[in-house]
C-alpha cells in the first residue's frame, strides 16, 4: 500500500502540473477549446490556477496528509466539471477518457487517505 501512496499522487502531480501550466500560459490547444466550449478565457485561467493549486497541495500532502486530501478533493471536483463541460459538449469518448480516468485516481487516492 506504500507505493500507492506515492504513485497516485506523483500521476496527479505530474499531469495537473503540465495541463495548469498549459492553460496559464494560453496554449494554442486550451484557448481554442474553451472558445469551442463557448467558456470565457478568464475561466481558462481559472482552471489552470485551481489545477495548479491542486498540484501544490498534494506536495504538501506529502507531509500533512489533510492537505492531500484537500488537493485531491479539489482536483476531483476539477475533473468532475470537465467531464460535465465534456458531456454539454458532446465531445467523444475518447476526449472524455484522460479526465475520467484523472477523476478516478482521484477517488481511489481519496479513499486511500480515509483508511
Amino acid at each position: 500500500m506504500h507505493i500507492v501512496n506515492w504513485v497516485l499522487p506523483g500521476v496527479l502531480i505530474i499531469t495537473f502540473t503540465i495541463v495548469g501550466y498549459g492553460k496559464l500560459s494560453g496554449a494554442r490547444a486550451y484557448h481554442f477549446a474553451f472558445i469551442r466550449w463557448r467558456l470565457p478565457q478568464s475561466f481558462r485561467i481559472i482552471t489552470g490556477i485551481i489545477e495548479l493549486s491542486g498540484a501544490f497541495l498534494l506536495i504538501i500532502g506529502i507531509w500533512f496528509h489533510t492537505f492531500a486530501f484537500i488537493g485531491s478533493f479539489l482536483l476531483l471536483m476539477v475533473c468532475i466539471g470537465g467531464l460535465l463541460v465534456h458531456l454539454v459538449s458532446k465531445d467523444r469518448f475518447e476526449d472524455m477518457a484522460p479526465i475520467m480516468l484523472l477523476g478516478l485516481i482521484s477517488i481511489i487516492y481519496i479513499a486511500v487517505l480515509l483508511l
